[in-house]
């Protein structure tokens, strides 16, 4: 998706924008490339390991790069605290890198043995561990239905709670394919463990107030299996 949020955005040369969720950098490269000369970014992620990956990456552009560890609900903190003013485009690429499922220590990947974790950072005290293994069935299965939309979820969540203690990635992903679910089962989407909802419903109304005074435009796509969010928003002229 390069190509869109460099169009989307509308880099210039000598802009300033805000990668809100750095992730390993490629998208933040690909703008600062665009800004150049005189482009400045500010990258944002909560896991600190992405925000170390993502410095390596963009060692060429240091001078005009700020890489900080912060939750993207912080953004206008951030951005006061840096003097990071004005912007001239905001990132949000919501959804799972693929850095993070290449890492087994992570837990986000059902294709090898880990522990369950799925935690985005360091910082947060909810693991899929708990949730799988404290959870009530009907927390579960609404859980699972809400960020999964596994028409499964009632039968899956059953299993689960069935099937306790399961500590692993696989015997988690065993238990609800063997439930009639697919091999992921949507712990790590929208919510539970990747980002509070009360996270995204804070930057939605930003969003939605912005574009409402015609501050901002966007573009976003949804798609359903994947629960991938990405959204830019383009502060217009």
């Amino acid at each position: 998706m390069v190509d869109e949020v460099l169009r989307y955005l509308a880099v210039q040369p000598g802009g300033r924008y805000v990668d809100c969720t750095v992730g390993g950098g490629g998208h933040s490269l690909a703008i600062l490339e665009a800004a150049a000369p005189g482009g400045l970014l500010l990258g944002i992620d909560a896991d600190a390991r992405a925000v170390e990956t993502a410095r390596a990456r963009l060692q060429p552009f240091a001078d005009s790069v700020l890489l900080v560890q912060a939750n993207f609900r912080d953004l206008a903190a951030v951005c006061r605290k840096a003097d990071f003013v004005p912007l001239h485009g905001v990132l949000f690429d919501l959804g799972l890198s693929s850095y993070l499922l290449a890492d087994p220590e992570r837990g986000f990947s059902f294709q090898v043995e880990a522990r369950l974790d799925m935690r985005f950072s360091e910082h947060q005290t909810l693991t899929a561990y708990e949730i799988v293994n404290s959870y009530a069935e009907r927390e579960l299965a609404d859980l699972i239905w809400r960020f999964g939309e596994e028409q499964a979820s009632r039968r899956i969540a059953r299993a689960i709670v069935g099937a306790r203690p399961i500590a692993t990635t696989t015997e988690l992903a065993a238990v609800v394919s063997k439930a009639g679910g697919g091999a992921d089962p949507n712990l790590n989407r929208r919510g539970g463990i990747s980002f509070d909802r009360q996270e995204l419903s804070q930057i939605l109304n930003v969003y939605g107030r912005k574009v409402a005074t015609g501050e901002w435009r966007d573009y976003a796509i949804d798609t359903l299996r994947e629960k991938a969010v990405f959204s830019v928003f383009r502060r217009a002229s």
